[in-house]
């Protein structure tokens, strides 16, 4: 198969993937119990069953197993050597990108599909609920500089060690 043949079939196979995934909610109108200030009782429900359900252990698990004896910078030197994937890295950043845009259309495609209640309480739930996820996106970005300093200080100014 021609290289850029092959690049867009790998693109399509994980684009087929990623309709696989779905999205789950915990009951109700999606959207209707969204809040920045959560009920203590409800943090710490959600924390107990992840805590005992094995969909957080396996991947948290797996990913240590990964990280031992420097296995993952290993796989990541090796696939940078080889492209396996793409064929070079320009063709993998310009996939990550593709494939980035994508997820962010899905996130937005679900967010106006999923039930969400009727009429206006419809709309009130949707913009809750899209909202807060906009806000917690942008918290992410604002303190991803952050990521890897052990001292952060208020403001999100971060310094190196």
């Amino acid at each position: 198969m021609a290289q850029g043949k092959s690049r867009y079939f790998t693109i399509v196979i994980l684009l087929l993937l990623s309709l696989l995934g779905s999205c789950a909610s915990s009951g109700g109108a999606w959207g209707a119990n969204a809040t920045i200030f959560p009920v203590w009782a409800r943090v710490k429900t959600a924390a107990t069953d992840a805590a005992k359900d094995p969909k957080t252990w396996v991947p948290l698990v797996s990913a240590a197993l990964f990280a031992i004896d420097d296995f993952d910078q290993q796989t990541v030197d090796w696939a940078t050597r080889n492209n396996p994937l793409f064929g070079n890295v320009e063709n993998a950043k310009d996939a990550s990108d593709l494939l980035r845009d994508i997820a962010s259309a899905n996130w937005l495609l679900t967010a106006l599909r999923v039930p969400s209640g009727e009429g206006a309480t419809d709309a009130r739930n949707r913009a809750k609920g899209i909202g807060l996820s906009l806000a917690a996106f942008a918290l992410k970005k604002i303190a991803q500089p952050c990521i890897g300093f052990t001292a952060v200080i208020p403001g999100f100014i971060c310094r190196v060690p």
